[in-house]
C-alpha cells in the first residue's frame, strides 16, 4: 500500500483486518468489511491491542460459562 510517506509494510492480514506500518512509523489498522481505517502511533496501537486482547479473553470466559435459564 502506498501513502504520502511511501510504501507500507504489511504486519498482519486476514479476511477482516489488515495492519500495516508506514515508513514514518505510524500503524494503520484497516477494518476491511466496514471500510474503516485508523492511523495511530506505535504506543497507541500497543495500548489498543492490549485492550482488545483483554476484551477477547473476557468474551471467551463468558462463552465458557454455562447458560442458566
Amino acid at each position: 500500500m502506498a501513502s504520502r510517506c511511501g510504501k507500507h509494510t504489511e504486519l498482519s492480514a486476514n479476511p477482516h483486518t489488515r495492519v500495516t506500518r508506514c515508513p514514518c512509523g505510524a500503524i494503520h489498522v484497516h477494518l476491511l468489511k466496514s471500510g474503516v481505517s485508523v492511523q495511530m502511533p506505535l504506543e497507541a496501537f500497543r495500548a489498543a491491542s492490549a485492550a482488545l486482547m483483554t476484551a477477547t479473553d473476557k468474551l471467551e470466559d463468558l462463552e465458557a460459562e454455562p447458560i442458566v435459564n
